[in-house]
């Protein structure tokens, strides 16, 4: 009976050895995955996987030309088409790699005036870039500032 006693005792510090063990690798795996302080904390963002630097080849309105602008600086809602890509060098010809997104551009003012004039209580969705006034050298900055981005916040139109 003694003995019996005994390896039950064994048996029992073992496992609790074990369950030790094993806690204290998943505390070790935890600290690893953990962000460093200098990494953001928030959600993983999916992005464009690009081997090279991408670029704003080409951009354009649906209803106006871009030098111009819209009638009204302040107040438009329009849709803008941007073609991102690198150019790949092979065999020395260049072979132009794009993709085209589609974003909607407006103001508040505008974007306030779409909402009453559809009754919406909130606007929820991608592809939607407020500007505070009609100034492309600001939209390009928004845009060159999220390239890798666009998958997620454009509609890619190819």
């Amino acid at each position: 009976m003694f003995r019996f006693l005994l390896l039950v005792i064994v048996v029992f510090a073992l496992a609790v050895f074990m369950r030790l063990v094993l806690l204290r690798l998943k505390l070790l795996e935890m600290k690893t995955a953990a962000p460093s302080p200098t990494q953001e904390s928030g959600p993983r963002v999916r992005t464009i996987d690009a081997p090279q630097p991408l670029e704003v080849k080409s951009y354009m309105f649906t209803n106006f030309d871009y030098r111009s602008g819209p009638a009204n600086r302040d107040d438009f809602f329009e849709n803008m088409y941007v073609n991102v890509g690198e150019v790949l060098r092979t065999a020395g010809t260049a072979d132009s790699n794009t993709r085209t997104y589609s974003l909607w551009v407006t103001t508040p003012r505008a974007l306030d005036a779409a909402m009453r004039a559809k009754r919406e209580e909130y606007k929820f969705g991608r592809n939607l870039l407020v500007v505070e006034r009609y100034d492309m050298d600001v939209i390009l900055k928004a845009v060159r500032e999220h390239i890798n981005d666009l998958g997620l916040l454009g509609e890619n139109v190819d």
